[in-house]
């Protein structure tokens, strides 16, 4: 069983982290977009991004499509919210 403060720490971190990224999309790296991920609560998603060596530049261009057929992403929703954030919604 997870100990609860150490998981309170751990999203604490996770969402610090997420605040200290660049503000252009653009500039991220690598490990920032895992980063923008996990801020989102799609951390189990980091892997496949990191695996790919998914960018800034690389993630401004992905569409819906790519999140389904390339990185496995078969829950919608979880492509919705990672499309809105990247269009800015």
């Amino acid at each position: 069983m997870a100990n609860l403060s150490t998981v309170s720490a751990d999203s604490e971190a996770v969402r610090e982290g997420a605040a200290n990224l660049p503000s252009n999309v653009a500039d991220f790296t690598v490990e920032h977009v895992c980063a923008w991920l996990e801020g989102m609560d799609l951390g189990e998603y980091a892997d496949v991004f990191r695996t790919n060596k998914i960018d800034g530049d690389l993630l401004a261009e992905l569409e819906e499509r790519d999140l389904l057929e390339d990185f496995g992403i078969t829950n919608k929703y979880h492509r919705k919210k990672i499309m809105k954030r990247l269009q800015g919604h």
